[in-house]
């Protein structure tokens, strides 16, 4: 799975933990599994800041007021195509395929229409 659709998939079961039914708390399980997943991916992506973070003439970090990185115009641009190569890389949580199928009919909120959510699910599980 890309890095973009693994940040996708924790919004999506972010969102339908609130939800109080078996979607609900397949995504709760969902998120718990994926966690040592998305604090790897923040780690990366804390990393590939700091490579174009800016530095003053001694090699030391420039940070803003709040303790943020500082970024030249130049560093903002590699950030910016550093990230896009980033996003798309791929990130395998292969492990978990099939452990979290989700059955429409089991979501007691669903009047005859599968959402969209489901599907999204469905795909990356499936």
């Amino acid at each position: 799975m890309k890095r973009k659709n693994f940040i996708e998939l924790l919004n999506i079961c972010s969102g339908l933990t609130q939800v109080d039914d078996k979607l609900g708390n397949s995504a709760k399980l969902l998120l718990e599994e994926l966690k040592p997943f998305a604090e790897s991916y923040n780690r990366e992506l804390k990393h590939l800041r700091l490579s174009c973070a800016h530095t003053d003439k001694d090699g030391c970090l420039v940070l803003t007021d709040k303790g943020e990185f500082k970024f030249t115009p130049e560093g903002y641009s590699l950030l910016e195509s550093k990230f896009e190569e980033f996003a798309d890389g791929e990130i395998s949580i292969e492990h978990l395929k099939n452990k979290f199928i989700v059955n429409p009919k089991d979501c007691m909120r669903l009047q005859g229409n599968i959402p969209e959510e489901v599907n999204i699910i469905k795909e990356y599980l499936i």
